[in-house]
């Protein structure tokens, strides 16, 4: 039975594209579909508003989307795609809902607590390159710091007091911080979170931006006691300039030395660990132990101030092809040809 002609849809509808549940089923589709040698299409509410300008519903203009592609065979996404009822004959796949339940269908996710993402080396290489050209005055080893979720101000002082000291054991270091919102899908819910970021700067705060405020804490703390680490720098770009320029997220993943990931979010934690390198956690919101014992995560604060990162290069870790492949085996069984009772 031949498959060539699968449709693969990630539908992310009314949702966010930036999210990690949005990115996991774009990745998660593309590879369906590439197993398959099938077709991939990627659906969200703005595409189909483009596509058919004319058609007024959501509903109708999926079933516009339908009447041109043909209905998928396999669904992967956050969000539900309207179906007719009567799809007897042609019902799919639904692979949809939150990235970290899809990702169950791995057992290296239920072990290590990784989940899907979008990412391939040859995006990491790509990107990486686009990084240096975009930032080509880094100075030293670069360290990417990707924030996730709040950090409290005691905490923060604390992790920049380590980052300060460790960084000093180096005759230069860069800095760059990447705040990573992908998660915050409306607009009301990312003004909430900066106007709730900037009163945890308050008191050194030196603008009214997050980003600055989290920059002038790390530059304040390569200053602390008065011991002056000029070799030090501190670079970064806000949510804001990411969306509407050049986004260094994946560039910063693919091209830092060092990698400091907030632990509240699986997605950037999973796509840090794809990179090859070991990486250093702050605010461990999840139950990381497995990772930890064969050391692809480190808690920070627990790394020796006396010395430079203990970075090394460790095996990717991926469960995104496991899950992909998981799809793929459920989708066939779907469609094997029933056995004859009377062969």
């Amino acid at each position: 039975m031949s498959y060539k002609n699968s449709l693969v849809m990630a539908y992310i509808g009314e949702d966010t594209p930036h999210r990690g549940d949005s990115k996991a089923a774009i990745g998660l589709s593309k590879l369906v579909a590439e197993i398959l040698n099938g077709r991939y299409i990627y659906v969200d509410a703005d595409m189909l508003e483009k596509s058919f300008p004319g058609i007024g519903t959501l509903k109708d203009r999926l079933l516009a989307l339908y009447a041109r592609e043909g209905y998928p065979d396999i669904v992967i996404g956050p969000q539900e795609p309207y179906l007719p009822e009567d799809l007897s004959l042609h019902s799919p796949l639904m692979i949809t809902g939150i990235n970290e339940r899809i990702s169950e269908r791995s057992r290296t996710r239920q072990a290590k607590k990784l989940v899907s993402h979008h990412l391939t080396r040859a995006d990491l290489k790509r990107e990486a390159d686009l990084f240096r050209q975009h930032y080509p005055d880094i100075q030293g080893p670069l360290t990417g710091i990707f924030l996730a979720d709040d950090l409290w101000e005691i905490e923060i002082i604390r992790y920049a007091d380590k980052l300060r000291d460790i960084g000093s054991r180096y005759p230069e270091m860069t800095f760059f911080i990447c705040p990573s919102r992908r998660s915050d899908s409306s607009p009301d819910r990312l003004k909430f979170e900066i106007e709730h970021e900037s009163s945890f700067w308050r008191k050194i705060e030196k603008s009214g931006s997050p980003l600055e405020s989290l920059k002038t804490a790390f530059r304040e703390a390569t200053h602390y006691s008065g011991k002056s680490h000029d070799k030090i720098r501190v670079m970064g770009t806000s949510w804001e300039e990411a969306l509407s320029g050049y986004n260094p997220y994946i560039g910063l993943l693919g091209a830092a030395d060092h990698l400091v990931v907030s632990g509240g979010s699986l997605s950037i934690v999973s796509e840090a660990l794809f990179t090859g390198k070991n990486i250093y956690l702050m605010n461990e919101k999840y139950d990381y132990t497995a990772l930890e014992k064969e050391g692809y995560v480190q808690d920070l604060l627990e790394l020796s101030s006396r010395r430079k990162f203990p970075t090394r290069e460790m095996p990717p870790l991926d469960v995104t092809r496991e899950v992909a492949q998981s799809i793929v085996d459920e989708h066939l069984s779907r469609n094997s040809p029933v056995p004859s009772l009377a062969a």
